[in-house]
């Protein structure tokens, strides 16, 4: 069996990797507060737009409750979209 050696990590990624710990840091303790995150908040978690985040809620690829006008959504549940999120990425790098 030959291991495959990974190439090394270049300063974007290294970035990066540190933005993602700091979105998993921010998420962690909204679970612990069993607070609720706003659009915003669950943007700048998964790196993404407000509007992004809104589109999937509205194509019920994410769950969320509605407040008002605004959405809330569970940090439970926004791991669990980026857990089916990273699985789905990880399959379409395999395909190509």
């Amino acid at each position: 069996m030959t291991r495959r050696r990974t190439p090394p990590l270049t300063a974007e990624a290294v970035r990066e990797e540190a933005a993602l710990e700091a979105a998993q840091a921010a998420l962690e303790d909204a679970l612990l507060a069993r607070q609720y995150l706003t659009c915003v908040q669950a943007a700048t978690v998964i790196q993404s737009s407000a509007s992004h985040v809104r589109r999937e809620i509205q194509a019920g690829r994410l769950s969320a409750i509605p407040v008002g006008r605004h959405w809330r959504i569970c940090p439970a549940q926004l791991r669990a979209y980026m857990t089916a999120r990273a699985v789905t990425q990880r399959r379409l790098e395999r395909v190509s």
